[in-house]
């Protein structure tokens, strides 16, 4: 990839030239003239220009096969180091952090010994950030539920993973569900009962059961807004509110459960007729180059999530 297209795709992230200008240390006027020789080049023209700089469509296809190329380069220079006995020594990770707190450590000890010499990089971050960091080649491999699948990329699926209401079953009582202790069920028309401690709305689970409420026309109390699992789970083992809570983090009820009175403990619920239930996936691009050291990680890193889903209620 020559400089006009690497100074192409920083423009082309930046969406301005005065700030690619400013973060490859080159003068506007050099970026300018890279980007119109290369409009030269492909006789179109890749920027809007006013009122807002954006990419043409044109643009857009290039940046696309740009990136590409670049994956393809970093991935044939991996494969020649592990040809000439040169590990790749960094896997890079995108996850969200309430789930590194339970899969990492399932693993990430097991992996090191095999390859103590190899760094890992653990990204936090949304869905749609760990798309653009592996397109942009910036990430090897991330963890995501329900995603839309894009050409680009290579999807393992790993598991269907249930979503259960947790609740203490103190409250169960108090407000007449002493029941569901038992059928470990609820009706929809009792979730207006229920306090509610939610992840932020734009979190994608969060807005899969906003969206499935809104729907059924429920509306429910939500009383905590916060985005860590852990945190949800310590505050319904206090009788705060009740949680929505990935079958994953089932191991962590049962924790708090021991240190509970059997009055007090924490209950894994089914709403009757809604399934929120996600699917897991591990997801690769497609271009890149899977080293040996990769190739374990993943299995591995399958496993543990496999692993984490066997708890049951």
């Amino acid at each position: 990839m020559n400089i006009s297209m690497q100074y192409f795709l920083v423009v082309a992230d930046e969406l301005s030239i005065s700030k690619a200008a400013e973060k490859l240390f080159v003068t506007q006027q050099c970026i300018s003239s890279h980007i119109k020789k290369l409009e030269r080049i492909y006789k179109t023209e890749l920027f809007v220009r006013r009122p807002v700089f954006h990419l043409t469509p044109e643009g857009e296809a290039l940046r696309r096969s740009l990136l590409r190329q670049r994956i393809l380069e970093d991935s044939l220079a991996e494969e020649l180091d592990d040809l000439c006995n040169q590990r790749t020594n960094r896997i890079r990770l995108g996850i969200h952090n309430t789930r590194a707190n339970v899969l990492l450590p399932m693993f990430i000890r097991e992996f090191q010994k095999d390859f103590h010499d190899v760094m890992i990089e653990i990204y936090q971050g949304s869905t749609s950030d760990f798309e653009t960091m592996l397109l942009n080649g910036e990430l090897d491999i991330f963890l995501a539920t329900d995603v839309a699948e894009l050409p680009e990329f290579y999807y393992t699926f790993v598991q269907m993973e249930s979503i259960f209401l947790i609740s203490s079953a103190n409250f169960l009582r108090e407000h007449g569900m002493s029941s569901a202790i038992m059928t470990r069920s609820v009706s929809p028309d009792q979730l207006s009962r229920f306090s509610f401690i939610c992840n932020p709305e734009n979190s994608y689970l969060q807005s899969k059961i906003d969206r499935w409420l809104s729907e059924e026309k429920i509306t429910i109390h939500k009383k905590i807004i916060v985005s860590t699992y852990h945190v949800q789970l310590m505050l319904a083992a206090q009788n705060v509110g009740s949680c929505f809570c990935p079958q994953m983090f089932l191991k962590t009820v049962q924790e708090l459960n021991l240190s509970l009175p059997s009055s007090e403990r924490l209950i894994p619920l089914s709403v009757e007729g809604a399934d929120f239930s996600t699917k897991l996936s591990l997801i690769t691009h497609r271009d890149a180059y899977q080293s040996a050291s990769l190739q374990n990680f993943l299995h591995k890193f399958q496993h543990a999530i496999s692993t984490s889903l066997e708890t049951r209620q």
